[in-house]
């Protein structure tokens, strides 16, 4: 039986926003794609890109089945995430970015700013998969210590599968 509360996570940002980052090899850094959280309900079923980079495709952010749409302005907001030390495998939001055919990417930074509530989750991970998660890697565990609003920058270039 999974342990759920009424817990709440919230990705959300002092400028709404989650980015993922490119380090071409001859331009430096870019922004790959961007998700803007600004003016959201955050119960939404999902957040477009707000910005794409040429020759790539990317996801809107979606919630696992294993949470609940909640509302919470200029955010994705979700509730019922499970609390117990073992990861809940429906408990997430996932996105995918590919590059078009005939093009590579090396992934260096994964930003985003998250809060949660005071009975929600304490940890969180994230990970990559380039095979809809049959197989994963986790990328890195991180402790929610409170519930302000935190940035997150998660450096990305040591991730082989995220490279090339």
């Amino acid at each position: 039986m999974k342990n759920k509360t009424s817990s709440t996570i919230v990705l959300s940002s002092i400028l709404p926003m989650l980015a993922l980052v490119l380090s071409p090899l001859s331009a430096g850094a870019q922004t790959l794609v961007n998700y803007s959280f600004s003016g959201a309900p955050g119960n939404q079923l999902e957040t477009v890109p707000s910005s794409l980079a040429t020759n790539l495709s990317a996801t809107g952010i979606s919630r696992g089945s294993g949470i609940s749409p909640s509302a919470s302005l200029n955010s994705i907001n979700s509730n019922g995430w499970t609390t117990a030390a073992s990861v809940d495998l429906n408990d997430y939001y996932g996105f995918s970015v590919t590059p078009n055919a005939g093009y590579e990417l090396d992934l260096t930074t994964l930003a985003f700013s998250e809060s949660r509530s005071a009975s929600s989750i304490r940890n969180f991970q994230v990970r990559a998969s380039t095979d809809n998660f049959a197989t994963f890697v986790t990328i890195s565990t991180t402790a929610v210590l409170d519930t302000s609003i935190k940035l997150q920058s998660i450096n990305l270039t040591g991730v082989d599968v995220l490279q090339n």
